[in-house]
């Protein structure tokens, strides 16, 4: 039989083809853990080159356990609830008296037997307006109630901290376990689900006649110079409670007595004047 010769360098030429196609070829890309690529070439694929197959693995596509576990212990937002408080109604005394009739009906509420016209004569800071060179005078309603809230001609009334400060003397004087707490900036939300929710009413700063629109119609000057416009229709009451399915804000309130607001209005008028608010606590918390 006649042997076939294979020219030299055409053996050398098939030698160096197959160690260049031999074994399987491994390429990783690296995505900062959220991915790996890889791509996989085999040798025994045929002489015609095929596209190298990919696959991709993200989070999204494995069961995370630790998120399991934040779903599982999630607790569910409260819709609703309703504390049972009764009302005081602030007039015909008290025409302007909405702020210390508010903290009259949470501390009866607490168990405190006080009457209103009690907790106006001797706990609610006051001072006159008064006049000079042509110009009206009076104090600053963070720190003080101006004029009256007796008299049915007034023009303003007073904030938060004014009130905290009429709890504060009569909770002292009567060696109370409980003390105030301003929580003037608080959230509305917050409000509800911090305090409402344990049954701890809120005494609290909106408007008056159905949570009508702010309007600045008096102005007057405090002793040091400081220029005052009072939001007419500002109006204090205690918060009992709130459904959001149905959008209502329970109260009970000193002009009209226990009813329901719209969530989203009252949320607006409380934010306009300030987020003012303050409740009530045991001294143990």
């Amino acid at each position: 039989m006649k042997k076939t010769k294979i020219p030299v360098l055409l053996l050398c030429a098939l030698l160096m083809a197959g160690c260049s196609r031999g074994g399987t070829e491994i390429k990783t890309k690296d995505t900062s853990g959220v991915s790996a690529v890889t791509e996989l070439e085999s040798s025994s694929q045929s002489d015609d080159t095929s596209s190298a197959e990919e696959t991709t693995t993200t989070y999204d596509d494995v069961n995370d356990p630790d998120s399991e576990l934040e779903d599982e212990t999630e607790t569910e937002v409260p819709t609703r609830h309703e504390i049972a408080v009764e009302n005081i109604m602030q007039m015909p005394e008290l025409p302007f008296g909405c702020e210390i009739v508010s903290l009259t009906i949470v501390l009866n509420h607490l168990g405190f037997d006080v009457d209103k016209m009690y907790m106006c004569d001797n706990y609610l800071t006051t001072i006159d307006y008064w006049r000079a060179n042509d110009q009206l005078y009076g104090p600053d309603p963070h720190e003080a109630f101006p004029g009256s809230p007796k008299d049915k001609h007034n023009i303003s009334g007073c904030f938060a901290q004014v009130i905290v400060r009429s709890a504060e003397n009569y909770l002292s004087d009567n060696n109370a376990p409980y003390a105030p707490l301003n929580t003037t900036g608080t959230s509305l939300e917050d409000l509800l689900h911090t305090y409402i929710d344990k049954d701890i009413p809120v005494i609290i700063w909106v408007t008056s006649k159905n949570l009508h629109e702010i309007e600045y119609k008096y102005s007057w000057h405090t002793a040091d110079g400081r220029e005052i416009n009072f939001p007419t229709y500002q109006h204090c009451l205690v918060m009992t409670g709130y459904d959001t399915d149905i959008g209502l804000i329970f109260t009970a309130d000193p002009l009209v007595g226990n009813t329901g607001y719209d969530y989203y209005r009252f949320e607006q008028r409380f934010i306009e004047l300030g987020s003012e608010s303050l409740v009530i606590l045991p001294k143990s918390e």
